[in-house]
């Protein structure tokens, strides 16, 4: 939980804000820019991008088009990494298909 009392995001969620930090970085896109591209805060996207808060779907939508990324695909591929680890470390999680 966040200080907030929030959930705080878990395997996938993780995998999601890497893919976005790794993009954001091969674009040179500032978290500034992100916001302003977006409409959302600059807190917000923040913490998106650390891994802090589980974004929206409308939330990852809006990131993922100002990447230049398919929000779809970034959700597939976090849930294939996450899928992964969990089956290396013997987590045994359902993150996808069967």
């Amino acid at each position: 939980m966040s200080p907030k009392g929030e959930p705080g995001p878990g395997p996938v969620g993780l995998e999601v804000a890497a893919i976005i930090r790794e993009r954001a970085g091969r674009l040179d896109v500032k978290q500034a820019d992100i916001a302003q591209a977006t409409g959302l805060n600059k807190t917000r996207v923040s913490r998106v991008c650390r891994g802090t808060y589980v974004s929206t779907v409308d939330e990852l939508a809006l990131i993922a088009r100002a990447l230049e990324m398919d929000a779809g695909r970034v959700l597939d591929d976090a849930i294939k990494v996450a899928a992964q680890h969990a089956t290396i470390s013997g987590g045994g999680g359902d993150f996808g298909d069967s």
